[in-house]
């Protein structure tokens, strides 16, 4: 069984590019899922002006913004609301390049082999930012969550300290720019973190930085490190304890 809502309000439009995708308003999903196919496009239809199609969720963040316009550079966007219909002669539906199970909520359903990524999909995003990325340094870094609708590490505090006492800054990164976070994780030599989408900007890492992921050994989620090893990181896997399941 299952409902289906309409709108009767329909725009027409004579040609577009659909980047519209589940879960624009997550950075990993927006960045890699989303507007790394534009290179695709943009390879495919040279400079004509194609309108591009995101979802409204995708303009939520003000990071969002700056990245969009990275990529996607003088495109023209149409940000799509929830629930509206477009009618389009010409559709440009470029395929997916990565690959995730979404919302999973039996972990004995979840394979490693249901998560890939095309090394594509982290180029095109590298070649949009490459102005940003700084030479590799020695700065060590604990991304952290505190400010997160939930921080995944039920003891956070107590787990930065002991990293801010070994030298390590605290950074949360949703207050930094775009560019700040680029230049932030291309700076470094030593990232540690709970698992989350902030890892999405490994990508920006230069070879031999130590990235370090806090995540359940029994989650089997690798994404992340995936992308650490395509990007020739030193990738450490720090096991927890699951204490509690938000879903």
């Amino acid at each position: 069984y299952f409902y289906v809502e309409t709108s009767k309000d329909v725009d027409a439009l004579d040609e577009a590019v659909n980047l519209c995708g589940f879960a624009a308003i997550n950075y990993y999903h927006l960045t890699l899922e989303i507007l790394s196919r534009y290179e695709y496009v943009r390879r495919y239809v040279g400079d004509r002006n194609i309108p591009i199609l995101l979802d409204e969720d995708a303009k939520r963040f003000p990071q969002y913004v700056e990245v969009i316009s990275k990529v996607l550079t003088d495109a023209k966007v149409i940000f799509v609301p929830e629930f509206k219909r477009l009618k389009c002669k010409t559709l440009i539906h470029p395929s997916m390049n990565t690959w995730m199970p979404m919302n999973v909520r039996k972990r004995n359903d979840f394979r490693i082999a249901d998560n890939l990524i095309a090394h594509s999909a982290i180029t095109n995003i590298q070649k949009a930012a490459k102005e940003y990325r700084l030479s590799k340094g020695d700065r060590k870094i604990f991304i952290s969550r505190k400010n997160a609708s939930f921080s995944r590490i039920v003891n956070e505090k107590e787990v930065a300290q002991l990293f801010q006492d070994n030298g390590y800054d605290i950074i949360c990164t949703e207050d930094l720019t775009y560019r700040q976070q680029v230049e932030l994780f291309s700076s470094a030599g030593c990232i540690v973190g709970a698992t989350g989408a902030a890892f999405t900007n490994v990508i920006y890492c230069n070879p031999g930085t130590v990235f370090g992921c806090i995540i359940p050994r029994k989650y089997e989620f690798c994404i992340y490190s995936s992308i650490a090893h395509m990007v020739s990181c030193k990738e450490l896997f720090l096991d927890a304890k699951v204490c509690r399941r938000n879903r």
